[in-house]
Parts: structure tokens; C-alpha cells; sequence
């Protein structure tokens, strides 16, 4: 977990040229088991910011800086940028897995064809079931096709355990890290010499896919004029609030509800060049809209719940890490 903001855990990302740091893999790690070390301590640095508003209302913000301190292998490679993130809700989530692509790919709108000053194009990745490229679906910036893969990504970056799709034993740990790299893990020779095999990803998929999606508050004059204005800004552009669902493509679980009340990511705003930390933005992920309300993809404003950052896979002696439902990271 970072500094401060102790009810909302956070991670810190760290992408080199759309891939992970060489030296310190996809997440900073800031515990680990006795003998090795934490990668490193990360910082956030404020400066204070003030924009003026349309209307000649002055506001007073805060511009956070990311760094990390004590970092036990040597530098980060010179391109490395830091990512702060807070993990994504889990509840509902088994819809988004529903939306139908072609509904999806309807909205891009890269060229911003309709004038709306927003554009979006639709995010493709490589799955690892099949290795084909796939509609990504889930997380922040929609890099995982489907919620099974975004499951097993969680346990093995943000705890090191291996799943059929990651079967690395040493998670997160990078060449760099022999020492990591060389410690024991869990994996059983009856299931397949993994940690978590596929009778426990199946369950979990059908659990996560199960958890209803959060219920709206009743009707009030006042969230009445919020809707309002969320669609008069034009945030519904690309927060739609009813697209269309496909039943086939529907995890094993049946989802408890079907009211659609969630942002989707798989179709993503570009109209920003830079990201929140001030890095140029690689192509193909998301960005806030030009009337700045698409914020699905903006971590700093949205309470999640989650656990905090864990140490790296040491089977033999793993660290105790705060509990929350696996897969709640990105």
C-alpha cells in the first residue's frame, strides 16, 4: 500500500514503451520475504496547480509526481513512467464481459467523425487463451480481454502465484532478480506443477462473474440535475448507460443484475495527449474526454477497494498481505 489514503490501496504501474520495466517487471513490489528485498519505496510528490473555469471561477488543485526511493536493483530504465492506480470495482464486473463486441466497435470513433470533440477507438490486445487479438475488456486502460485472463493476471503480478495462463512460479520477478527468480514455489505436480490450477480459476471466474453490480440510489431532485448535466457535457459519449449485451458471450455464472451501470472501457477516449502523471500517452489507451467527465481511466478521483501492494512469489515463505477478493488489481 502507499503513503497515506490508508481506505483507498493503490499500485504504482511501470510501463516501458507499452511494455514492463526490464529491471523491476509491471508493479513496483514493496514487501518481500525475509531474505530478499523490496523493490523500492514509491513517493507522491503535489504541486500545486490552479486552472480557471469558464465561468472565471478560480480552483486550486494538487499535479502529483510519482518517484520511488531505495530501489534494490539499480535505476529504472531512462523511458520507464510511473502509473498510479487504484483497483477497479469488482462488483458487476461479469457484465462487462456481456457487451457485445460489435456494439462496442460501433462506438469508436478515432477521427471524431461526429463532431463531438470526443474520439475513441477500440483497444485490441493479445489474449493468452487463444493468442489471438482480442476486444480488451478490463482494466483501467482495457488491457485484458476477458475476465478469466484478468483473474489470473491479478494473482500472478500482484501476489506471484502461477495460473494456466501465467505459469511463471516467480511472478512479477525479472532476470535482473536471480535471487527471486531461484526461490522455491508452491506448484503441485497434481495440478499441473501450479499454484493456482484450473479447478480454482474456474471457481473464481464463476464467483467474480457472479457479484451483482452496485445499485443506483434512489431518484432526487439533485441526482436528477447530476444526470442531466453528465449527459449535457457529454460524458454519455462514452460512459453509455445502456449499451446492448450478448448472452453467449456470458461467463458460466449467472450475473445477479442486469441494469448496465457501469463506465466500459474497451472503447477509450484519446482526445488528451498527455497521461495523469504528465507522460506522453502511448497509443491505444485510454485518456479523459475534451469535457474532461470520461474519468473512468482516472484512478486519483474513484474509491476502490482492494488490497495493497504484496510482495513478489517466495512460495517457501510468502508474505502476509492485506485480504481482498483476487483479481482486484490490475
Amino acid at each position: 500500500m502507499l503513503s497515506g489514503d490508508a481506505d483507498a490501496p493503490r499500485v504504482l504501474r511501470l510501463s516501458s514503451h507499452d511494455a514492463a520495466d526490464p529491471t523491476y517487471g509491471s508493479q513496483l513490489q514493496t514487501r518481500a520475504v525475509p531474505g530478499l528485498a523490496a523493490e523500492g519505496s514509491p513517493r507522491t510528490r503535489y504541486t500545486p496547480v490552479t486552472i480557471r473555469l469558464e465561468d472565471g471561477t478560480h480552483v486550486a488543485l494538487r499535479r502529483p509526481t510519482q518517484h520511488i526511493a531505495e530501489l534494490a536493483y539499480g535505476p529504472l530504465a531512462a523511458d520507464t513512467q510511473l502509473s498510479l492506480r487504484r483497483a477497479p470495482l469488482l462488483a458487476g464486473v461479469g457484465l462487462l464481459q456481456r457487451l457485445d463486441e460489435d456494439a462496442l466497435r460501433s462506438r469508436a470513433d478515432p477521427d471524431d467523425a461526429d463532431g463531438d470533440g470526443i474520439s475513441g477507438r477500440a483497444r485490441l490486445v493479445l489474449a493468452r487463451a487463444s493468442g489471438e487479438r482480442r476486444l480488451g475488456r478490463f482494466g483501467w486502460q482495457a488491457e485484458r480481454p476477458s475476465l478469466d485472463e484478468q483473474n489470473q493476471a491479478a494473482f500472478h503480478t500482484d501476489i506471484g502465484l502461477s495460473t494456466p495462463l501465467f505459469p511463471d512460479g516467480y511472478g512479477d520477478c525479472t532476470a535482473a532478480q536471480t535471487a527471486c527468480r531461484q526461490a522455491p514455489d508452491g506448484g503441485s505436480p497434481q495440478y499441473d506443477k501450479l499454484e493456482i490450477h484450473a479447478q480454482l480459476t474456474e471457481m473464481l471466474l464463476r464467483f467474480v462473474a457472479s457479484l451483482p453490480a452496485p445499485q443506483r440510489d434512489a431518484p432526487s431532485p439533485a441526482g436528477q440535475r447530476g444526470e442531466a448535466l453528465f449527459t449535457e457535457l457529454g460524458c454519455a459519449a462514452c460512459h453509455v448507460p445502456a449499451p446492448g449485451s450478448d448472452p453467449a458471450s456470458a461467463p458460466t455464472a449467472t450475473c445477479c443484475c442486469t441494469t448496465w451501470a457501469r463506465a466500459w472501457p474497451s472503447v477509450i477516449s484519446t482526445t488528451t495527449p498527455a497521461t495523469a502523471n504528465g507522460a506522453p500517452r502511448p497509443s491505444g489507451v485510454s485518456a479523459p474526454s475534451a469535457a474532461a467527465c470520461c474519468t473512468t481511466a482516472a484512478p486519483a478521483t474513484c474509491k476502490r477497494p482492494s488490497s495493497g501492494m504484496v510482495a513478489k512469489r517466495r512460495p517457501a515463505r510468502r508474505a502476509s498481505a492485506p485480504s481482498a477478493p483476487p483479481g482486484a488489481k490490475t
